[in-house]
């Protein structure tokens, strides 16, 4: 349940964003602009970064901050990194799409892997190290991961059936949680 003190509405004069806190700290944000809606990613810095005109943005949860990050291509699904330092997304910058990781503050952008029929659902692996994404080439969806360094991309499918919507399991915690013990 959220609590409705807690939703807070950052408005310009066609986008929108709203956020809402539930308990335990995770956060729900919807973006919208004109009839369009999606969600956007928040950072562990509290930082909002979302799509308007086809491009990334930054806003900080309290609304102040608005910049633009990027200005090139068509760029879609941007995801922060765990450590909040780096955001991947995907870009036509090269034709078609394909996965790129930039500083939270939008520089230092780089291709990480290389442009395939349809790249998609980029997902930071816990530790930062990797990233997931859907590649389709020859009209086929394969899961990939790709170094957050981009040295190494590896297809980790063969099956001839197309995949979609990568998950990294949650690293378990350090301090064993005692409501969770087995009990023999």
């Amino acid at each position: 349940m959220v609590d409705r003190r807690s939703v807070h509405r950052v408005r310009g004069p066609h986008w929108g964003l709203a956020t809402a806190h539930r308990p335990g700290g995770t956060a729900t944000i919807t973006a919208k602009m004109g009839t369009l809606s999606a969600v956007a990613e928040i950072s562990v810095k509290d930082q909002i970064a979302f799509l308007r005109a086809q491009q990334i943005w930054v806003v900080n949860e309290d609304g102040t901050g608005l910049e633009r990050l990027t200005t090139e291509g068509v760029d879609m699904e941007p995801v922060w990194s765990p450590d909040g330092r780096m955001i991947a997304f995907l870009s036509t910058r090269e034709s078609y799409f394909s996965i790129y990781v930039m500083n939270a503050e939008g520089t230092g952008v780089k291709r990480l892997a290389p442009p395939t029929d349809l790249a998609s659902s980029p997902r930071w692996s816990p530790g930062g190290k990797w990233i997931a994404f859907i590649g389709a080439a020859g009209g086929i969806a394969k899961l990939h991961v790709v170094s957050a360094e981009g040295e190494e991309v590896i297809n980790l499918t063969e099956r001839r059936e197309n995949e979609s919507s990568p998950a990294w399991r949650p690293r378990p915690s350090k301090t064993p949680d005692p409501a969770a013990r087995t009990i023999r």
